[in-house]
Parts: C-alpha cells; sequence; structure tokens
C-alpha cells in the first residue's frame, strides 16, 4: 500500500496582513509547506516576506496578540492547529501559541546580537528552550546543548563556547549560536529568515547542510522530516536548498514555482531583476542596477547630484598607487584570552603578523571564516584596538601602534587626523544612537560631536542625503523607521561627513537583500571614482569581493594564508583553503527549462 501523504505543516491561503487600518502589507498570499520541504521566500526589503513569516506564528504585531496588526485568511493550518477566528482574521489563546512557537515551530531571525540576550550565555539561551519544551533532565539539558553547538560548528577548538555571552562572539559564530537554538525543541516547522546571511562561505555551507539533513526523514518516515521556509536575499543560497521559491513583491506573490525553473526562466519583469542584481560573474565597474530596471531605485552617480564632501585626491594609476599607499599595515598582532572547556584563561593570538598595503582609490578586499581576524585587523586599522605588536601609517604617517621609537601612537596625536578615516559597519541600527533622528545623526558627524542640532548643518546634511540618494525628508525619521538599504545609506553619509579619504567597510551589506546590495555596490563605486576613496572591504560573500575589489588578502586563523590581485586568485588560487572558501561558496545554480 502506499503510505499516505502527510497533511501539510503550513497551509495558508488569501493570508492579508495590514497595520493601523493601513493598505495591505501582504496580500492574498497562497502558501503550503510540507513535512520535508523546503519552500523559500525571495523579494526586495519592504515586500512582506519578514512579516509573512512573523504572522506564521502570531507575531505581525509584535506578538502582543492584536492592536496594530490585522491578520486574515481564508485558510490557516499551522502544524495541525487551525488558527483562523469566525470572522476570518487569525487568533488564538496566548497558551497555544506559547506551545506552538518553539516546539512545532521554531523562528531564526536575521540578527542574532538583538535576538540573544547580552547578559546570558549562549549555552544558557539554549538550556531555556530545551527546558521549556523537552522534559531533559539538567544533566541530559547540558549534554544537549553541547550536541547542537557541535551541530552548528561551535565546538572543536577547546573553547567552552556556551559559557560565552553574545559580546564575546562574532556575528557568524552567534548567528549559529541563534540556530542552535532555534533547533533545540527538534520542531516540525522552521522558519528561517536569513539563517546564513552573518556566515562565511565555509561555515554557511556546514549550516545548509544541516538544514538539508534535518528535511531527511530520520526514519524513512514521509512525515518524519523537517519542513523549513526560507526568507533570504541570496539567490544562491535558495538555489541551493529550496525545492519551491516564491518572489514577492509589494506584499504580493508575482512568479512562484519550482526553484529551478524559476531561476532559469523567470517569466516575470521583477525576477529577471532581481537576477540581474547578482554580484557573481559582474566584473569589477560594472554596474549591477540597469538604468529603467523596475523595482531599482538606485541614485544616479553622485557627482551629477552633489558637492563632494571635502577635497579628495584623483584616483591613483596603479604605479603611483604603488609608490604611496592609502593605509599600510605592518606586523600587526592581537592576543585575547578566552576560557577553555576546563575553564582555564587560554592566550590566543587573533591577529598574527598582519601585514598589507591599500593603494590610494583601489580596493582592498579582505575574506575569510569567522574569527580569522578580519574585524580586529580593521579595528586596528581603525585605531579603536591597540596591537600589541606591529603599526598602521595613514597617507605616510603613523596612525596605532608603534609610531616609530617604540611607544605606542596616543589617541590625542590620533585625533586630529580622525576625519581622514571613515567607517561603515554590518548592521548600521545597532551603531546608531537610538534617541537620534538622521538628522542629528549626521550634524553630530559634521560638527565633530559639538553639535546634534541638525538646522545648524541644514545644508551640508541635505547635500550627505542627497549623495547617497535619500531625500531631505529623511533628516527628520528616526533610523528605526527605515529600511534596512536606507539605513545603510545613512551609515554611509555619516561615514563620509568628515570628508574622510579611506572608508573601512565592514560587511557592509551582508544584511541586504539582492536588488539593494546592488545599490549600495553602484553607490560605493560612484563614490570611489568621483571622491578618489579607498575602500578596505571585509566580507564573507566572495562574489561580492571579487565585483569590488582591486587586491585581496585571504585570512584564517589571525593570518594572511594568500593575497594578491584579486582575479589572480580566485582564477588560480595557490592555497588549499581558499580553494576550500571558494568551493564552499555557493553558486547560482538554475536547470534549463525543460530539465
Amino acid at each position: 500500500m502506499t503510505a499516505p501523504t502527510p497533511a501539510p505543516l503550513v497551509d495558508v491561503r488569501g493570508l492579508t496582513v495590514s497595520f493601523g487600518g493601513g493598505a495591505p502589507v501582504v496580500s492574498g498570499l497562497d502558501l503550503s509547506v510540507a513535512p520535508g520541504e523546503s519552500v523559500a521566500l525571495v523579494g526586495e526589503s519592504g515586500s512582506g516576506k519578514s512579516v509573512t513569516a512573523r504572522a506564521l506564528l502570531g507575531l505581525a504585531d509584535g506578538g502582543r496578540g492584536g492592536g496594530r496588526a490585522r491578520v486574515t485568511a481564508d485558510a490557516f493550518r499551522i502544524a495541525g492547529h487551525d488558527l483562523r477566528g469566525r470572522d476570518g482574521r487569525v487568533a488564538a489563546p496566548a497558551g497555544l501559541w506559547r506551545r506552538i512557537r518553539g516546539g512545532d515551530v521554531a523562528l531564526v531571525l536575521q540578527d542574532a546580537l538583538t535576538s540573544l540576550d547580552p547578559l546570558r550565555p549562549v549555552g544558557r539561551e539554549i538550556d531555556d528552550a530545551l527546558r521549556l519544551h523537552t522534559r531533559l533532565s539538567p544533566t541530559g539539558r547540558a549534554a544537549r546543548v553541547r550536541e547542537l553547538l557541535a551541530a552548528v560548528g561551535l565546538s572543536g577548538d577547546g573553547t567552552d563556547t556556551g559559557a560565552l555571552r553574545p559580546g564575546a562572539l562574532s556575528g557568524g559564530m552567534r548567528q549559529r549560536a541563534l540556530i542552535a537554538a532555534g533547533l533545540s525543541g527538534a520542531p516540525k516547522l522552521l522558519i528561517a529568515d536569513e539563517p546564513t546571511t552573518a556566515l562565511d562561505a565555509t561555515v554557511a555551507a556546514r549550516i545548509l547542510d544541516l538544514l538539508a539533513d534535518l528535511r531527511a526523514p530520520a526514519d524513512g518516515s514521509p512525515a518524519a522530516g523537517m519542513g523549513q521556509l526560507l526568507i533570504s536575499h541570496d539567490l544562491a543560497v535558495v538555489s541551493r536548498v529550496a525545492e519551491k521559491v516564491l518572489v514577492m513583491r509589494a506584499g504580493e506573490v508575482v512568479e512562484s514555482g519550482p526553484t529551478a525553473e524559476v531561476l532559469a526562466d523567470p517569466q516575470h519583469e521583477y525576477t529577471r531583476m532581481l537576477l540581474a542584481a547578482v554580484p557573481a560573474g559582474k566584473p569589477r565597474g560594472t554596474r549591477l542596477c540597469l538604468p529603467g530596471a523596475t523595482g531599482t531605485t538606485a541614485p544616479p552617480p553622485p557627482a551629477a547630484r552633489a558637492t563632494p564632501p571635502a577635497p579628495a585626491p584623483t584616483p591613483a594609476t596603479a604605479a603611483g598607487a604603488a609608490a604611496d599607499p592609502a593605509l599600510e599595515a605592518a606586523g600587526l598582532v592581537k592576543m585575547f584570552t578566552r576560557r577553555d572547556e576546563a575553564g582555564r584563561a587560554v592566550a590566543f593570538r587573533a591577529v598574527d603578523d598582519v601585514s598589507f598595503s591599500l593603494a590610494a582609490g583601489t580596493t582592498l578586499g579582505i575574506v575569510g571564516e569567522s574569527g580569522s581576524g578580519k574585524t580586529t585587523t580593521a579595528r586596528m586599522a581603525l585605531g579603536l584596538t591597540d596591537p600589541d605588536a606591529g603599526r598602521v601609517d595613514l597617507f605616510g604617517a603613523p596612525f596605532a601602534g608603534d609610531r616609530g621609537d617604540g611607544h605606542p601612537v596616543a589617541e590625542a596625536a590620533r585625533r586630529p587626523r580622525r576625519p581622514q578615516l571613515g567607517a561603515v559597519y554590518q548592521d548600521p541600527l545597532s551603531s546608531f544612537d537610538p534617541r537620534m533622528s538622521v538628522g542629528a545623526l549626521l550634524a553630530d558627524a559634521v560638527s565633530g560631536g559639538r553639535t546634534r542640532r541638525a538646522g545648524a548643518h541644514r545644508r551640508r546634511i541635505g547635500e550627505l542625503l542627497d549623495m547617497v540618494g535619500l531625500d531631505a525628508g529623511a533628516s527628520a525619521r528616526h533610523p528605526r523607521s527605515l529600511s534596512g538599504g536606507q539605513r545603510q545609506r545613512v551609515a554611509i553619509a555619516r561615514a563620509l561627513a568628515p570628508g574622510p579619504r579611506v572608508l573601512i567597510c565592514d560587511e557592509p551589506v551582508s544584511a541586504l537583500d539582492v536588488s539593494v546590495q546592488a545599490q549600495i555596490l553602484d553607490l560605493l563605486d560612484d563614490l570611489q571614482r568621483d571622491l578618489g576613496l579607498s575602500y578596505l572591504f571585509i566580507s564573507h560573500d566572495l562574489a561580492v569581493v571579487r565585483h569590488v575589489s582591486d587586491q585581496l588578502l585571504v585570512m584564517r586563523g589571525g593570518r594572511v594564508v594568500e593575497s594578491g590581485e584579486t582575479e589572480q586568485v580566485f582564477s588560480d588560487p595557490q592555497e588549499q583553503y581558499t580553494r576550500d572558501l571558494l568551493a564552499a561558496s555557493p553558486a547560482l545554480r538554475a536547470a534549463a527549462p525543460g530539465d
């Protein structure tokens, strides 16, 4: 006899979500996820992907149980529970939602830093989920915590990762800890909102393999596999793990079907635009946002709209740049201590003899796994972390570390030169003061911290906003009311405010969907060309690094294992580690129509 087809874990028809009586942000969405099946939602910021995911768990209004969000559907069944009221609204007792969340359904969010309690060790976070959703003893829970951390690659180096707080972990390590917590209750359905955004290529590959294993039936039963709803802007990831894809735009599904078919032969113009924005295979200097492409809001080149923030050198020629580096590091070393599994303090080298030279007007990319020392190197280059050995020179003069006489550069001596060096971070929202408007943030940057009154620098703030493709009205808004791409534009405007000549970009596009990422990369390229900026560009996304970088450093375990011209390293890597990184990087996979 043929085994009966298991009931879908998600059976939703006609889902509509609106806020405060306004127009729907999700309209008429149909979604089905079967056990063992992976379905992906893709689309730009604001397309309704994350709202849809939260609505499936009764969290569209932040979990307040009503109020702002109005969620209705023609059918709404989650993990066997019919959660639709008689009036068509999605509603259920709070106790039922608590049993569903974390038990039947787990949600893994993109922003691990704000999702994890900063005051508790990550092992305690996982243990709490086990305590609430399993009957394991304390000893059994402790063993399970270790198993989950090992499953996501957070063990094996002698460090008791479970005893560390989120602030002691890299972004990728925090994301893995969050995934471990989500898996702790052995959910039937996993909703993953950008689960690999903060992960380097090898760790992301491991997580994707783990997700694939979880979908496989553990006992041969068709109902045993975990269903997964993946929300991602990374089309390469989607092509690797999802069997079906739904493309969303402005709250509606514009195209859906088997992933390979949709990506190989997209029928909707919007889907074609998303695929065109993928940087993989696009040479250095090639624009990713095509003029007039539907759905893009790419601004024109900055030089055509605004006065540069400060006089800047003309981009250097290759020969001239080599003779006059904008930023140079020699023999950087940084030591930290951590606790091993026995609780003993152990010293380790986070950065070990790192040297580089960033030519004026060019981009130097840095890639490597989480914990390889990329961000620590960037912090030493910014003068935010003092190196234990080595030095950093900015335009030929000591900026950090040894000043040349055996003594370190003092902050008092460095401070007048700080406007020459700016930074754009991975998570702009956490780098902003939540009490300040966009105008106040930019006024603070323009004045060097002397005022936060936007009116005092209205013209300058207007120039900066125009330069990054934002209208003047953004000055009065708070960053939390902006989309991810808009917040990153504000972060770039703030970095440009003092008129820097060098920008250090630490994962500046990792949290952005593919089309907004393309807009930001084009913007950075325009600014470099028109203002003569030099970039130190850190990213785990190898396709992005290849697209933007002239030179490349590959780091592992705090050391530089390979360096050279970007195309040379990608086309003919000399080190096995580099080859492993390239092999692990997800590539866009699409079957030819009819395959």
